[in-house]
């Protein structure tokens, strides 16, 4: 069965699938877009190389065609310069106005195209003779006498090679015979209709970058011838004019440079102009099918095969080919293959881009993952703690458990750690403080901890009660045992008092019917009174004592009761602080709540604060109980040392009397003693006052005996009391 969380997993993943595929999506797209844009740009590029490639056949038309039809050019008439002929022009027939006509259009062909050479070639050339054209312009010439040059020759190498021009001648005679053939009249009606045709590359008469047959490539001076014919005024043929241009001056306009860097001259020279050769190689091929003409970058060798393989493979889209306006008879094509790998560079970019989306997205998701994962792991981690929090909640503190966990949880585990421990030692404390153990200690957690630091005073003041109520109630327990042996003395007094009162009663019965045993009991009865006045004298000396040990154990029972008014006192303020601290977590779990899901975990917490604060204020509850019942039993003890001190008085007061009486016997005796007739007259008298005697030594007993049932009651109830502090350990 499949688990919830490996449901979410595989959710994740879908997500991730998702994404990834609309990625793709508009990665494919937009690659789409790029190529669509970049394919523009480069027909927009061929379209513009197209027009400078046309310009420049234009410029070798027009220029052509307009010295074809100077009124000079057309007005000649006759052969070629014959073999050795000694000028360069034909004066007679070509006048100078003509000639410097002439030079200037070829200056501003060569000053926009470097052109080789302009011929001009009469019918009916015999170059077998030895004839040359009827003129040629090779230079930049200012003015006459004076060319661009202005210095000294050139020093050429020994290896400069012959300036052959038979291949240029035996071409003209082929095209002087096409322009007869086709074009024998002049019967155009406009200047474009005027013929312009080419050649085949061949060997020029220019050397300008083959010098040396050593250091240069003879191919450098292949060039090809552009003419166009020649009518007289009556339009009749009559010749052509021919430019010549090299090959590599149509390089270099494929490559956007004024020539080709070859030698070591082009390199500084070049260096002189300020450029260079461009680091890209050129895709650009200038082709005429008709002459099997290829012009294009040298370095790229493989061109002409790579745009063949390219329109082979159905890349025909990287084949931009455009047919150019020329003028001439054949047709010039400037074909360019766009570069697949200037298309990989921009598309690298959104590929880039692509390939951190897919890997943002993976990571994402895993780490959404492992998020969920660590996340699930925490919950569990998180409701073990929560379920051992509702038993804490519920006061189960028989289990304690150690939590584990990871990250955060770690930390919770740890701080829940701490305070389950410091909850198990506050138990443990109230267990042995229930006990009666003053002696345990009280963990304080720092001095914020204000229930620990009022559990460690409260614990250390009751044991201090404790102790004084522990020694109060032995000096009670001492007191009252004094009391107590007395009361017993005077009770054993106080039976011998009424035991002579008896005798002396009868002995004044006696008297009446015997005067003469009264002398003889008399001495009995003066020592008899003798040793009751010592009796009565060590009586008033034993009340007065008893009466001096009640005060004591009153002035006790006194510091006892403050005690324990104090002890009451402090289980107020305990219980204050417990109040106090309830107050504190219900804010606490009211801000917890308001916290929301962050704050449950402090709602938990604040929440055993106040059950820990409502067990120490029913604690302070139960002190102040026992207190209030030991401040009962103290009040009890009070009262009875209060009612034993009154009855020691009364004693004490009948014990002064029976003393009185004792000695005003004494006196009596001896009168009977000095006079025995005095005997017999009192003798009625001395019984009744015996009687009297008798009477209140019998209720000085009953009193006794009552201080002495009370000093018996207080001893049990000191005894209590002294049992109940030996409970606690201090």
């Amino acid at each position: 069965m499949i688990s919830y969380r490996n449901t979410v997993t595989v959710f994740f993943v879908l997500i991730a699938v998702t994404f990834l595929f609309f990625f793709h999506r508009s990665f494919v797209h937009e690659r789409k877009e790029i190529q669509k844009t970049f394919l523009e740009e480069q027909e927009f590029r061929v379209n513009e190389k197209a027009k400078e490639m046309e310009m420049l056949f234009t410029q070798l038309y027009q220029g052509g065609r307009t010295i074809s039809l100077l009124p000079g050019i057309r007005s000649l008439q006759g052969k070629n310069l014959p073999k050795d002929f000694g000028s360069q022009f034909d004066n007679q027939r070509f006048s100078e106005e003509a000639q410097m006509t002439v030079q200037q259009i070829y200056n501003n062909l060569a000053d926009n195209i470097a052109i080789s050479e302009i011929y001009c070639i009469l019918d009916g050339f015999r170059p077998d003779l030895g004839e040359t054209p009827f003129f040629m312009y090779d230079s930049l010439v200012i003015q006459k006498n004076s060319d661009a040059g202005n210095g000294t020759a050139e020093k050429l190498p020994e290896d400069f090679p012959e300036e052959l021009e038979e291949e240029e001648y035996d071409y003209y005679l082929k095209q002087l015979e096409y322009f007869k053939k086709n074009y024998p009249r002049f019967n155009f009606t406009s200047l474009n209709e005027v013929p312009f045709i080419a050649s085949p590359a061949m060997r020029t008469c220019d050397n300008t970058q083959y010098y040396s047959k050593v250091e240069c490539n003879e191919k450098d001076s292949h060039g090809v011838l552009f003419s166009v014919p020649v009518y007289s005024q009556k339009g009749d043929f009559v010749g052509i004019i021919s430019v010549i241009i090299r090959l590599n001056i149509f390089e270099a306009q494929l490559l956007d440079i004024p020539f080709l860097i070859i030698t070591d001259r082009d390199q500084e020279e070049a260096e002189m102009l300020g450029f260079s050769m461009p680091e890209k190689k050129g895709f650009y091929a200038l082709k005429n099918s008709t002459w099997g003409l290829s012009v294009f970058d040298r370095r790229s060798e493989t061109l002409l095969s790579d745009i063949n393989k390219a329109i082979e493979e159905n890349n025909a889209e990287f084949v931009f080919s455009k047919t150019l306006q020329s003028f001439t008879q054949s047709d010039w094509e400037l074909t360019y293959l766009a570069s697949e790998q200037d298309l990989a560079a921009q598309v690298s970019s959104i590929w880039v881009t692509f390939l951190t989306k897919c890997i943002i997205a993976v990571v994402a998701v895993m780490a959404a993952i492992v998020l969920y994962l660590n996340f699930c792991k925490q919950r569990r981690e998180l409701v073990s703690i929560l379920n051992h929090m509702k038993l804490l909640a519920e006061g189960d503190v028989s289990e304690k458990t150690k939590f584990k966990g990871s990250g955060i949880m770690q930390q919770v585990a740890d701080t829940y750690g701490k305070i389950i421990d410091t909850q198990y030692a506050r138990v443990e404390n109230a267990k042995a403080i229930s006990s009666g153990d003053m002696t345990c200690e009280i963990q304080v957690n720092s001095d914020r901890d204000a229930v620990g630091l009022s559990l460690k005073k409260m614990v250390t003041e009751l044991g201090e009660m404790i102790r004084k109520i522990k020694t109060s109630s032995s000096v009670i327990v001492t007191s009252l045992g004094n009391i107590t042996a007395v009361s017993s003395e005077l009770t054993t007094s106080s039976g011998e008092i009424a035991q002579r009162s008896l005798e002396v009663s009868l002995a004044a019965e006696d008297i009446s019917q015997n005067v003469q045993s009264v002398a003889s009991e008399t001495e009995k009865m003066a020592a008899s009174i003798q040793n009751v006045g010592e009796k009565a004298t060590e009586g008033v000396d034993v009340t007065e004592k008893a009466l001096q040990v009640s005060s004591d154990a009153f002035k006790t029972i006194e510091s006892l009761n403050s005690s324990v008014v104090k002890i009451n006192a402090v289980t107020d303020e305990i219980t204050e602080i417990a109040e106090q601290s309830n107050l504190l977590a219900l804010n606490a779990t009211i801000e917890a709540a308001r916290a929301g899901e962050a704050g449950k975990g402090f709602a938990v917490v604040a929440g055993e604060v106040k059950e820990l604060a409502k067990q120490s204020g029913l604690a302070a509850g139960n002190i102040k109980s026992r207190i209030g019942l030991i401040k009962e039993d103290t009040d009890k003890a009070v009262s009875a040392i209060k009612e034993m001190s009154e009855i020691i008085k009364q004693v004490n007061f009948f014990s002064n009397l029976i003393n009185s009486s004792v000695m005003e016997q004494i006196v009596e005796v001896e009168g009977i003693t000095g006079n025995l007739a005095a005997t017999n007259s009192k003798a009625d008298e001395l019984a009744g006052n015996m009687q009297t005697v008798s009477q209140g030594v019998a209720s000085g007993s009953e009193e006794v005996q009552q201080i002495n049932d009370s000093s018996r009651d207080l001893v049990k109830l000191s005894s209590e009391l002294q049992t109940m502090v030996e409970k606690f350990k201090l």
